[in-house]
C-alpha cells in the first residue's frame, strides 16, 4: 500500500483496484493524471468530465483537503458533518436526510497487496453519497473501483441530473 499511496502523492492515477506491480498500476503511472476533485455531467447519455460546477453535476472528492471541504460546503451549503463522515474510516453505513440533503454512507471495497506474503487483503472504507436538488457529491478517503468504473463509463445509464439514476 505504501508504494500505491506514493504513486498518488506523486500525481499519478490508478484505474481501480491498483496493486503495486500490477498492470493497472503501471498503466496508471504512465497517465500521470490524478486530481483530488473531479466533476462530471451526463450529456446525451454519456458521462463527461467537466471543469466547472453546473446544475446536475456529480462532484467526486478523494481524500479532500480542509480547503476543498470548506469550499464545497460553502458553495453548495452542505451540512458540514456529511463530508467529514466519509473521512472517518470507522464510519458505519447509514442514511440520513435533512432539509433538501440526503447522506448515504456505504462501505466500498479496497485491495491492498501484502508484498511480504504475496497476497491481497480486501477491506472496506466508507464512501459518502450526498444528494440535493442541484447536484450529487461523493467523498471517499481513497481511490476505489466503484468510482473509477462509473467515471470511466463502464457503468451504463448514469444520469448525474437524476438522483435516483446515479
Amino acid at each position: 500500500w505504501a508504494r500505491h499511496a506514493s504513486t498518488h502523492r506523486l500525481g499519478r492515477a490508478c484505474t481501480g483496484v491498483c496493486l503495486p506491480g500490477s498492470e493497472a498500476a503501471s498503466a496508471a503511472a504512465e497517465r500521470q493524471v490524478f486530481l483530488m476533485k473531479r466533476i462530471y455531467l451526463t450529456v446525451e447519455d454519456h458521462l463527461n468530465e467537466i471543469n466547472t460546477f453546473e446544475k446536475g453535476c456529480w462532484v467526486h472528492l478523494q481524500n479532500p483537503t480542509r480547503e476543498e471541504i470548506d469550499g464545497i460546503n460553502a458553495r453548495f451549503a452542505l451540512d458540514p458533518t456529511y463530508i467529514q463522515s466519509a473521512l472517518d474510516e470507522e464510519e458505519s453505513s447509514r442514511v440520513e436526510s435533512e432539509d433538501d440533503q440526503t447522506l448515504v454512507i456505504v462501505d466500498v471495497p479496497v485491495a491492498e497487496r501484502q508484498d511480504e506474503e504475496k497476497t491481497v487483503v480486501y477491506s472496506t472504507i466508507p464512501m459518502a453519497i450526498i444528494t440535493n436538488n442541484r447536484f450529487i457529491t461523493t467523498v471517499c478517503l481513497r481511490e476505489n473501483a466503484v468510482v473509477n468504473e462509473i467515471s470511466q463509463g463502464l457503468v451504463k445509464n448514469i444520469q448525474t441530473h437524476l438522483r435516483t439514476q446515479f
